[in-house]
């Protein structure tokens, strides 16, 4: 389970765009767009329309964090319609579409250590309604709860394992994606 989920390697690489997906617990997942835009200046697309705890999408809860943290505001886009990955994929295609960055692009993809591979399956299957080529730039963030050393140990840990596991099995038998690897 470990080589399936977690076996991927986090790359330091300049990317055009900072593509960072919503969750609940979307701390670590912004505090590591923070450090890549501290050291790029990259246009930054936060995705999540799920509400938050303060009546704010996932989106603009995240714009507001890296903005108090120096972020310009007009380095960030926001996709507040989408209430799951797959969603979230999608209209950030469609406004990486809109941007004029020329042919070739690098999008650096911010989910979770345990999420990272079913994000970047459903980006590569969306490839093809991009009007641009692309490299995707795995980067995520460490939830601490469910990594390498530990998911095993917590029930949390296993369930959020379990999940994705599932999804990915699902997705290949049943709606066609294409297994992504390394």
């Amino acid at each position: 389970i470990n080589r399936i989920i977690f076996n991927i390697d986090d790359i330091d690489e300049k990317p055009d765009i900072i593509l960072v997906l919503g969750n609940p617990n979307i701390l670590d997942r912004i505090n590591k767009c923070l450090n890549i835009y501290r050291k790029y200046k990259s246009i930054v697309i936060l995705s999540g329309g799920a509400l938050m705890p303060d009546n704010k999408t996932e989106a603009e809860a995240m714009r507001d964090f890296l903005i108090i943290n120096g972020v310009n505001i007009n380095d960030i886009i926001l996709e507040n319609k989408s209430k799951d990955t797959i969603e979230n994929i999608k209209y950030s295609v469609d406004i990486i579409n809109e941007l004029e960055l020329g042919n070739n692009i690098k999008i650096s993809l911010i989910t979770s250590g345990y999420h990272i591979r079913r994000a970047m399956m459903i980006f590569n299957n969306n490839k093809d309604k991009l009007n641009k080529n692309c490299q995707i730039i795995p980067n995520y963030s460490i939830d601490s709860s469910c990594i390498s050393d530990n998911w095993y140990k917590e029930d949390s840990g296993r369930k959020k394992i379990s999940v994705e596991l599932e999804m990915i099995d699902y997705m290949i038998k049943n709606m066609g994606y294409k297994p992504f690897e390394f």
